[in-house]
């Protein structure tokens, strides 16, 4: 058996503001004192989960809220309410609508996107940083198609499938920047929509203006044999 020495402490002032795997809430010296409004919070909000935090000498008697606090919060419910609307909530479903969402990663937020109701009322959903190099049936969204590229950090387009579209490979000749390219028909008139990325350690150079006319040969040209195809 070795003495165990306390090498470090922290009071609850202190810890304030932090997040710690275990806590140790020690009521001793508070049970000597009159308990201060809302400390037992503070000292009991500052671990990762409920199961991590260990009490000494705790009673219910030692919690003491702030009545104004509670009595605000009652007349915010009654007085105040919350009756704000996402806007992408009240889009028309007859127009179409575009948005852009950093995935930072399909694998870890696809599910994330699946359950975002107001981004699911886009008509086209633009991402970047899929880093996706195939797609399966988790990245899959109900009523959404998927295209894509694999390229080094991943974009792509989660279509409507009521969204008519062909798709377009352009020769990625623009070496500072990732992009996928797509043209769709609304409303009998052509619409080009180009998703691009480009990370922040990259710089781009004078080959971006130059070859972004390129893109302006879409509309006369014919749908690529050698483009991507719809794979989610």
């Amino acid at each position: 058996m070795y003495p165990l020495i306390l090498a470090y402490g922290l009071t609850t002032h202190k810890a304030q503001g932090s997040t710690y795997k275990y806590m140790i809430a020690d009521f001793t010296s508070i049970t000597k004192l009159t308990p201060q409004q809302g400390l037992g919070y503070t000292m009991l909000s500052r671990a990762t989960s409920r199961a991590s935090i260990k009490t000494i000498n705790f009673k219910s008697t030692d919690i003491k809220v702030n009545k104004h606090a509670i009595d605000e919060i009652n007349r915010m419910n009654r007085e105040s309410l919350f009756e704000w609307k996402h806007p992408l909530s009240q889009l028309n479903p007859n127009s179409l609508s575009i948005g852009h969402v950093n995935i930072r990663s399909l694998n870890l937020h696809a599910k994330d996107l699946k359950h975002d109701k107001p981004i699911l009322n886009l008509s086209i959903i633009c991402v970047t940083e899929t880093y996706a190099n195939y797609l399966s049936h988790l990245h899959r969204i109900d009523n959404f198609n998927f295209w894509g590229k694999p390229i080094p950090h991943g974009v792509g387009f989660y279509i409507s499938k009521q969204v008519q579209l062909t798709e377009y490979s352009l020769p990625n000749e623009i070496i500072d920047i990732e992009y996928h390219t797509i043209k769709l028909d609304y409303n009998h008139q052509p619409l080009i929509l180009v998703v691009i990325y480009k990370s922040h350690s990259q710089h781009l150079t004078g080959s971006f203006h130059i070859k972004w006319t390129n893109f302006g040969e879409i509309g006369k040209s014919t749908p690529s044999k050698k483009s991507g195809k719809n794979i989610c």
